[in-house]
This record gives structure tokens, C-alpha cells and sequence, in this order.
């Protein structure tokens, strides 16, 4: 029996829809997205089921065939911050060779400019003896999630959606590889603290669930050919909501929820992930407001363990890499 394998890389588009090398053709050069954290699935057309029914019966007198949905996701160890930035779409670049400074905030500019989200072609290969490849293009993410327990490696889930699906592509004999960083290893959720004010209150994090929601709904359009796949997503209002696991004194622990939910939404909550010199990820939450704060066991004598929600309305990302802005990686809007 002969293994299979596959092989999952993308490419960032120059329109919606439309990869940045159109065709893909054998020597296009792909993108590895990072170690897959398990097994992984691509999505499959499903259609939309529209039943019609007479008036005088129970059962379909025709079944139509709405638009298909083509929603999957994909989870890896969070290598750079790419994901980001695909999940927020602006980016104000900085910096220089080999230091820069990508500044990501939600792509709807003040005034007129809107931005759309970026989006991304996903190319997979099968290989069994024979390679065959086929190709997802206008995905764009719904919900982006990174996960984080102490002193492991971060994971990055993103849920996208695609607007269609195409096989008998272009088998790659350009291998895929991962945007240069650095460091080539995970970004590491190490014993990270949060000063809540002035009065240094502080807590242990021991583990994070951080998402970003941009809500999208795809837009099929009627026409002669690919009539059931979307013409493009609409994408809705964002949101962001941050779920912790703390650890705090039992000596502290009600003074710290009292100042914790009195300050919040005055003040900003950041949260750093160092990987090494000049490579970091650094989120800051502002205008934020618990809707959880809960005490749910000891972890010790004298601490207790705490889950806590929060529900940011602004978040920004600031990424120190040496991942240089420009047509392939971290575009700028403008």
C-alpha cells in the first residue's frame, strides 16, 4: 500500500478570488502556514438544500440547490504573525531589515476608505504514488483563535471561508516554505503576569483563548458558470473577546476583582508573547468589559484559581519580526 500524503500551502491574492499567480502554475512559489497541531480537513461543497412544496402535499414537488458553503478550518502552531494581520487586514509597517514593525488594527479606516479583508488561496497536493492537486481561492478568515496554556506553544486556529473550489490544478515542483523569522520555532506562552493599575495588583496567567469574530456571510450571484459558489463574502461587524485562567493570592483575590472591574474600561490590558531579540507579539485590548469573573477552585492553600471573560472594543497588534511588508506578506492599505 502507498502512502498518502498531503501537502497544505497558500498563496495571498492580488484581487478577491484571484492568487497573486494566476494560474498556479508548477514553479509558483507557496506558503507553509506552520506544524499542523492534529489532523486536518479541507472543506467540501455543501449545498444548500431548498425544498419546494405544493400546496396540497407534504412532500417536495422539487428540491433546488442553493449556494454551497464551503467552511473549514485549519489549526497550526503560531509561527508568525501572518494570521494576524489576515484577521485584521491593516497594517501600518515600520522599522527596518531584518527588524520591523508591522502595526495591525481592524481594516475600517476613519472617513470614507474602508478596506476589505485580505484573502488567500489555499493550494493542496495528495500524493500517493501520483500527485494531484486542486485549489480554494477567495477564502478569507470568520473567526481567528489562538490558544495558549503556560509554558507551551501557542496555536492558532483560523475558521475561514472559501468562495469556491477548482481541481486537476498545477502539481508544484517548488517547494513551499515558511515566511523567514527569527526564530523557527513557536511563539511560547510562557509564566506571563497582568498589572491590572497603579497599585500593583497583579495575577499569573495560566492559560489564554483569544478570538476575533469578523462575521462573514457569503454572497452568491446567478451566472452561467460556478452559479452556486459565492461571488465574494460580506463581511459584518467585528468583534474580540478574551477568556483567561488566572491564578491570584486568596489574600488579594477580592480586592483584585473590585479594582479588576472598576478599571477595565478605563484601562488598556496588554498581553506580550517574547520569542527572542526583536521577535515578539504584543496585543493590546482597550475599552474592555468583563462579563465573566469567577472563582472556581483552590489551587493551593492560599490561591485560587480564577476564569475570567472579557470583551475587548478595540484591539491592536504590534508584531516585531523580520518579515518584510510589501506584495507578498503584511501588505499596506492605502
Amino acid at each position: 500500500m502507498v502512502k498518502t500524503t498531503h501537502v497544505l500551502s497558500y498563496l495571498d491574492e492580488s484581487s478577491y478570488g484571484v492568487p497573486a499567480t494566476n494560474p498556479i502554475v508548477a514553479a509558483t512559489q507557496t506558503y507553509l502556514f506552520g506544524e499542523f497541531y492534529e489532523n486536518q480537513e479541507l472543506a467540501s461543497p455543501i449545498p444548500e438544500i431548498k425544498p419546494a412544496y405544493p400546496q396540497n402535499s407534504r412532500d417536495p414537488s422539487v428540491i433546488d440547490v442553493g449556494p454551497f458553503a464551503l467552511r473549514k478550518s485549519l489549526k497550526f502552531y503560531m509561527m508568525n504573525g501572518i494570521w494576524l494581520w489576515y484577521a485584521l487586514g491593516q497594517n501600518a509597517a515600520g522599522g527596518a531589515a531584518g527588524h520591523y514593525i508591522h502595526t495591525l488594527t481592524g481594516c475600517w479606516a476613519a472617513g470614507l476608505n474602508k478596506f476589505d479583508l485580505p484573502s488567500f488561496t489555499i493550494h493542496h497536493e495528495e500524493k500517493n504514488g501520483t500527485s494531484k492537486a486542486s485549489e480554494y481561492y477567495g477564502c478569507k478568515i470568520d473567526t481567528l483563535t489562538i490558544e495558549g496554556k503556560r509554558n507551551q506553544a501557542l496555536t492558532c486556529q483560523i475558521d475561514y471561508i472559501a468562495s469556491k473550489v477548482a481541481t486537476g490544478r498545477n502539481v508544484l515542483t517548488t517547494a513551499p516554505y515558511l515566511p523567514q523569522t527569527p526564530a523557527a520555532t513557536p511563539y511560547i506562552f510562557g509564566k506571563t503576569e497582568l498589572n491590572w493599575n497603579a497599585e500593583g495588583v497583579s495575577t499569573e496567567v495560566q492559560s489564554l483563548t483569544f478570538k476575533i469574530h469578523n462575521y462573514l456571510t457569503p454572497v452568491p450571484v446567478h451566472r452561467v458558470t460556478d452559479e452556486h459558489f459565492a461571488k465574494y463574502l460580506r463581511e459584518g461587524d467585528r468583534s474580540y473577546e478574551l477568556a483567561l485562567t488566572l491564578v491570584q493570592s486568596a489574600d488579594d483575590s477580592n480586592k483584585w476583582l473590585d479594582l479588576l472591574i472598576a478599571h477595565l474600561q478605563t484601562e488598556d490590558l496588554t498581553l506580550a508573547f517574547p520569542r527572542g531579540t526583536d521577535d515578539l507579539i504584543t496585543m493590546t485590548l482597550s475599552n474592555n468589559t468583563v462579563t465573566l469573573a469567577q472563582k472556581i477552585f483552590k489551587v493551593k492553600a492560599g490561591e485560587y484559581a480564577v476564569n475570567l471573560t472579557i470583551i475587548p472594543a478595540i484591539c491592536s497588534v504590534v508584531v516585531d519580526d523580520n518579515i518584510a511588508p510589501g506584495t507578498v506578506h503584511y501588505k499596506v492599505q492605502v
